[in-house]
């Protein structure tokens, strides 16, 4: 569900915009700006996004409870942002699914997630 009013699209339509943000390391001041970026995506008025965030490697250690980042996904959840972590990048990270934020959804690869999305024509971004 998109999170932004409706832009009109050229054919008189409305068009909303898939974007798949790549979030793959862990350095808290990435994973902030990652987020940042997504909120700007959504505040951004002249567009109407659909967007999913995909977390792998380091990247799901933002999408932990415990994580300084919590409050912000959190915040993308309730605004309809589909936020995935990585299965792969769970196990071998030691992680269980339930120390995620909820509404976090585990997708079994970040590469197949992202090859999905951009099949389907989403956008990709790595902040």
């Amino acid at each position: 569900m998109p999170a932004n009013p409706t832009a009109p699209a050229t054919d008189g339509g409305t068009e909303t915009l898939g974007t798949i943000v790549h979030v793959p390391e862990g350095d808290s001041t990435y994973g902030k700006r990652a987020f940042r970026n997504v909120e700007n995506l959504l505040a951004d008025e002249t567009l109407t996004s659909d967007v999913t965030v995909v977390c792998n490697g380091g990247g799901v250690d933002h999408l932990l409870r415990s994580a300084p980042t919590a409050t912000s996904v959190r915040t993308l959840v309730e605004r309809g942002v589909d936020v995935c972590a990585c299965r792969n990048s769970l196990d071998s990270g030691g992680y269980d699914a339930d120390e995620l934020v909820d509404g976090v959804r585990v997708v079994p690869t970040a590469m197949g997630e992202l090859t999905k999305q951009q099949a389907s024509g989403s956008a990709y971004v790595r902040p």
